[in-house]
């Protein structure tokens, strides 16, 4: 006859085998989520207009950089401001905003330089250089690609209503001096400029800044509105959140995400 105790040890232990056996999974599973979180990233900030001469072959390049980068699946992740300072010379560029010539000047300003010129370009919100040397931006990605991501960046849902995106994320390992820029970007875009120092060329843009936000975080939950422009289709639209220390410059973090 069969001992009661024995048998009951038995299906104890079993349980608890079985228990140990399915949690085994889980826990590989979130150690290679949270590797995935913290995975480098190269964020390419080029600052650009359609009314400079020289702005076009940086302009190429930040598009071959981009397709490269989702053929290979790379985090690097583009954005291309259109200053406004070009305007005086006979052509509007119509993606330029006084805004990002100011977010332009904070970096001279942090980096102790006495002007701005397009293109100019950072990587990873570091050591400004001209936005078509290619060499240099090669080996700033590579550099940015061998370093973790030290501010992890979730989107927990994005909802439009007529012109206004609704964003809600969380971030974590946020630094004192960090805030939170989101861009609402435009995928691509291409136009033929009619007067200034492009006249009569056709243009093409990556990733174009149509609308830019930042916030300065208080706590891990965040949530805030971006307006659409009218002109901008859903279908042709992304959001890239990224954090970034104001004393450094660097930025700690990002994350891109279909609307």
């Amino acid at each position: 006859m069969s001992n009661p105790l024995k048998i009951l040890l038995q299906h104890k232990f079993l349980s608890l085998s079985l228990l140990i056996f399915l949690l085994i999974p889980i826990a590989i599973v979130e150690s290679q989520e949270e590797k995935r979180k913290k995975q480098p990233f190269a964020l390419v900030e080029l600052f650009t207009s359609q009314g400079c001469s020289s702005c076009p072959p940086a302009d190429a390049y930040l598009q071959k950089l981009t397709h490269l980068a989702q053929l290979n699946n790379q985090r690097i992740f583009t954005l291309s401001f259109h200053v406004d300072y070009w305007n005086y010379i006979g052509w509007k560029d119509p993606y330029s905003q006084a805004a990002f010539t100011k977010r332009q000047r904070q970096y001279a300003k942090a980096f102790k330089e006495n002007t701005v010129f397009t293109p100019q370009l950072l990587v990873n919100g570091q050591n400004p250089i001209i936005g078509s040397d290619i060499n240099q931006i090669k080996l700033k990605i590579d550099h940015a690609l061998k370093k973790a991501s030290k501010t992890i960046i979730e989107v927990k849902d994005i909802t439009q209503k007529d012109d206004l995106i609704h964003i809600n994320f969380n971030t974590s390992n946020l630094g004192k001096q960090d805030v939170i820029h989101v861009a609402l970007i435009q995928n691509a875009s291409s136009n033929i400029v009619t007067d200034g120092e492009n006249s009569g060329k056709t243009l093409s843009h990556v990733n174009i800044v149509r609308s830019f936000k930042t916030i300065k975080p208080a706590g891990l939950t965040h949530s805030l509105n971006i307006t659409k422009p009218k002109d901008l289709m859903k279908a042709n639209a992304r959001i890239l959140i990224y954090s970034q220390n104001l004393k450094t410059m660097h930025i700690t973090g990002a994350e891109l995400v279909e609307i």
